[in-house]
């Protein structure tokens, strides 16, 4: 029955082999491999904590299993418990000072804590003892990438690559790197992979009708999908007066925060949510892969327009009315703030009180733009602010509310996106290693012109984007 099970495993039959394990274990219940392999099964069906349950009962019945810790590890990391997971990787190195995998795999806890030259140290040992492991190149890239080490990363994954062609997950990696570096047409080739890796395996659209090649639609209805976070939708939301161009008829369906805004993009006939109900269509098109099929490059990104457009009635009599951002005049300038976005990717959060020197600056009304778990350090903050988040139900209540300002200040968000798709001015802090559609230098996007870019110099270092922010503000 182990045999068989493992037989199962092999060829990715998980469920059928998680109830051979289970036999197994029935008929001997210290069957140590069996609870590990299970383990493994129930990890991989994407049942965690009975995958964390399975590896410790193999680990009661045998402490000095590495196998086992390292197993545990990896559960750990699919739950981001980064301490828990590093205390089972670095137990399974005592155990066997040459487990390559296991080193590896600690370099990926250390990477999701954040200390990332720990963790090229980690990958470097890996690779001493398995020369041949493409997976730890490829982490090894990412984690070079985060260090800012942009040729280290890409000979890391060129290696990845050279050991394992047709490896998603490094065709993924190479992609971002050559987007951040803006080699936009090769990126967007290599970024097609995503659908065979396992972080975008899930999201990819199962449908029966083809992929738009870009080809004149002489009519036929297009179906746009979003496919990633808020913020991607938006800042591809561009191509849909693109598509109507090609003679279809364009429905978007995307994340239901977003739906009344794409509603109002030019081109867009209806919008729906992406997890709903879905009408007919002809033939369907990802919104991250739209770049592609229009060959899209930075020479003729597509952003000489606003694409959102807002109604802002609702707050035109609560913002404040005497005047533009004018500082030569000395009228008052209505500023909205963001400092926090989701946890991935991480580090590209700020506290409010990062933002303390405001409370100083005369004629500055600001307004929350932040919602979530970090909108609560409003309470107690030195700075005055207006917060009417509560009735910012779905992005067109924030556009809305963007309308009536002169200026929104936030990380790199959502909200980034949308100044910038409505052709707001918006000053966007970035991080050191910025998602890849900021690039790697510049104070301005080709993405969207009423953006300036203030960038970290050092990793973690918010103290220079900070002062220069706030000097261009007083001026």
């Amino acid at each position: 029955m182990f045999d068989l099970a493992n037989a199962l495993l092999a060829e990715g039959e998980l469920a059928e082999a998680i109830g051979c394990y289970q036999q197994a274990v029935a008929l001997r219940g210290d069957f140590a491999e069996a609870h590990n392999n299970m383990g493994v099964a129930l990890r991989r069906s994407g049942r965690i904590d009975e995958a964390i349950e399975a590896f410790g009962r193999a680990l009661n019945i045998r402490l000095d299993y590495a196998d086992a810790h390292n197993n545990l590890g990896n559960a750990l990391c699919a739950r981001e418990d980064w301490n828990g997971a590093a205390a089972c990787f670095a137990q399974a190195i005592r155990l066997r000072p040459d487990f390559a995998d296991a080193h590896g795999n600690l370099g990926n806890a250390l990477l999701g804590r954040g200390e990332i030259d720990k963790a090229i140290a980690c990958y470097n040992r890996a690779l001493a003892i398995k020369p041949d492991a493409s997976g730890i190149h490829n982490n090894l890239s990412n984690a070079l990438c985060a260090r800012g080490d942009i040729p280290g990363a890409m000979a890391a994954c060129r290696k990845s690559l050279e050991l394992k062609p047709d490896f998603p997950e490094a065709h993924l990696s190479l992609s971002i790197l050559l987007l951040l570096q803006g080699d936009l047409e090769n990126g967007w080739r290599e970024y097609e992979w995503r659908w065979k890796s396992k972080e975008h395996r899930t999201a990819a659209a199962d449908f029966p009708q083809p992929q738009w090649d870009g080809s004149a639609l002489e009519g036929r209805t297009i179906l746009l999908h979003s496919e990633q976070a808020l913020g991607d939708t938006i800042q591809f939301f561009r191509y849909a007066p693109l598509v109507a161009s090609a003679g279809g008829k364009v429905i978007v369906a995307c994340q239901r925060e977003l739906v009344a805004l794409a509603q109002s993009v030019e081109g867009v006939e209806a919008a729906v949510e992406r997890n709903g109900a879905l009408p007919r269509f002809d033939c369907h098109c990802p919104l991250l892969s739209l770049p592609r099929v229009f060959k899209t490059t930075l020479h003729n990104v597509p952003a000489n327009m606003s694409y959102i457009r807002a109604s802002g009635g609702k707050w035109r009599g609560r913002v404040p009315t005497d005047g533009p951002f004018d500082q030569a005049q000395g009228r008052r300038k209505k500023v909205g703030l963001v400092w926090a976005g989701g946890k991935h990717p991480p580090g590209r959060s700020i506290e409010l009180e990062s933002f303390a020197a405001l409370a100083g600056m005369p004629n500055l009304w600001l307004c929350s733009l932040q919602k979530g778990e970090a909108a609560g350090q409003i309470r107690g903050s030195r700075l005055k602010i207006t917060d009417w988040t509560d009735e910012l139900h779905d992005f067109a209540d924030t556009a809305g509310l963007v309308e009536n300002l002169d200026l929104v200040i936030t990380v790199d968000t959502a909200v980034a996106h949308l100044a910038g798709a409505m052709g707001k001015p918006a000053w966007v802090l970035l991080k050191f290693v910025p998602d890849w559609r900021w690039m790697l230098e510049g104070a301005r996007s080709p993405w969207y012109p009423s953006l300036r870019l203030f960038r970290q110099q050092r990793g973690g270092d918010w103290s220079q984007p900070m002062r220069e922010l706030i000097e261009a503000l007083a001026r």
